[in-house]
């Protein structure tokens, strides 16, 4: 009986330690960041930022201010995803520099920015793609000349690496604006006083835009061209 009244009491033991341990990091979790922020030593006192073209400042004084301007918990990963939260996803790469000072520390954020490849409308909404096909929006970025319109945000996001393909051949052809409308049954191009008729979006690969780039290089006096499949175009000279 008595060992089994020492094991009981053992068990309680174990647990009440087990409590006061869960109690006592709980507490610890939630007072730490407060008190690592009244030392001088885990300020940030200074903030540089290099590369940002478009982005203004007050999107990366926001994520400073989520962290309670404290470095310890600014890694590149955590400050990067925040980041994106304010800025629309419009960050490519992000790398932090830290200087230590007696008084603090000083932040120099270098950052690589999105270029918008394309613009897209979808259900009244603006989005950006970049040359690797994510989307992004903020709007002190600059309009694209190639803009798409579509009806549905998840047709476009599962074409968006067809687009990046299809936009990027066109940038070569013209610098000039385009615009581009998915439908289910055709992909339709305006530019330059010329319509390009093309299959739909997702059956577009490498030997239609060949065909596009061969045909469109001879054909500067046309008023449209349908692209049926590889090596086949339909031409309609102007009147």
């Amino acid at each position: 009986m008595n060992k089994g009244g020492s094991k009981n009491r053992h068990k309680i033991l174990d647990n009440s330690l087990i409590g006061l341990w869960i109690i006592f990091m709980s507490v610890a979790g939630f007072f730490l960041p407060y008190f690592l922020d009244s030392i001088e030593f885990f300020k940030v006192r200074g903030v540089y930022l290099e590369g940002n073209r478009f982005l203004p400042q007050d999107v990366f004084f926001k994520t400073l201010m989520y962290f309670k301007n404290n470095w310890l918990f600014m890694t590149e990963d955590r400050f990067l995803r925040t980041l994106q939260s304010y800025s629309g996803n419009s960050v490519k790469s992000l790398h932090i520099k830290r200087t230590f000072q007696k008084d603090g520390v000083y932040l120099t954020i270098q950052v690589q920015e999105r270029e918008p490849l394309f613009a897209a409308m979808v259900e009244d909404k603006v989005l950006y793609f970049d040359t690797d096909g994510q989307p992004f929006y903020y709007p002190t970025f600059p309009t694209p000349p190639i803009i798409v319109y579509t009806h549905s945000q998840t047709y476009l996001l599962e074409v968006s690496k067809k687009l990046v393909q299809l936009t990027s051949s066109l940038k070569k052809l013209s610098e000039d604006k385009w615009e581009i409308y998915l439908t289910d049954g055709a992909t339709v191009l305006y530019g330059e006083g010329k319509k390009l008729v093309l299959p739909p979006c997702q059956e577009i690969e490498e030997p239609i835009l060949s065909t596009i780039e061969r045909v469109y290089n001879v054909s500067k006096g046309v008023k449209e061209i349908v692209v049926l499949r590889e090596n086949l175009a339909v031409v309609k000279e102007k009147p």
